[in-house]
């Protein structure tokens, strides 16, 4: 319930519009309402004591997959929305002109009000250093909706979902935006049964 305030509270500012921070945690835990609960909760625990508790709150053979997919796309839109944006305004040429380095200017001078650290100098002076950083923008961004894609396919999911992290951290130590709390949103990507399942195969076989 806290988190749910703090997602409404950071998503929609004083001046009226929806802007970024929590409201991703947000999405994903209103993906979470509707799942049915595990083995260690207090429903699963009321349901073996009591015969009359209802079924539709807590049934231990009903599949939860959907929320955990959900979730995952709520974190892939986050994303795409801004790639969407750029390729509609500028297209491919976003990346290729010189709106990282405007960005960045703009961001330190502007928002943040800091001096720039070594590296971003560094990216600012010559014509690479900022495009390519903004070309790896664009495919950071597009990876979590690959991702979404491939549930059927968990090593190459789990390897996606990493753009997803990776775009996170850039955006902190590139613009300064630190909304770290994300990357724990990376457990979307990870088919946990898949994982610890093969690794439980491996045990057995060990053993026999």
């Amino acid at each position: 319930c806290n988190l749910h305030l703090m997602g409404f509270f950071e998503s929609i500012n004083r001046d009226g519009y929806w802007c970024h921070g929590s409201n991703v945690l947000l999405l994903t835990q209103i993906a979470y309402l509707f799942a049915q609960p595990g083995k260690l909760s207090l429903d699963y625990f009321l349901s073996t004591k009591f015969s009359r508790y209802p079924k539709w709150l807590c049934n231990p053979l009903k599949q939860i997959a959907w929320p955990f997919y959900l979730g995952q796309a709520s974190v892939a839109l986050m994303f795409i929305n801004s790639f969407y944006w750029k390729m509609l305004n500028s297209g491919p040429a976003w990346a290729l002109s010189d709106n990282m380095r405007n960005i960045l200017v703009l961001q330190y001078e502007m928002t943040l009000f800091q001096d720039y650290p070594a590296y971003i100098l560094t990216i600012l002076k010559s014509e690479f250093p900022y495009k390519g950083p903004a070309i790896l923008n664009l495919l950071l961004q597009i990876s979590p909706v690959v991702a979404l894609l491939l549930v059927k396919r968990p090593i190459l999911r789990a390897i996606l979902g990493l753009g997803f992290v990776i775009e996170t951290l850039g955006l902190y130590y590139i613009m300064g935006l630190n909304d770290l709390e994300w990357i724990a949103l990376y457990v979307f990507f990870i088919d946990w049964d898949y994982f610890l399942g093969m690794a439980k195969n491996k045990i057995e076989r060990i053993e026999l």
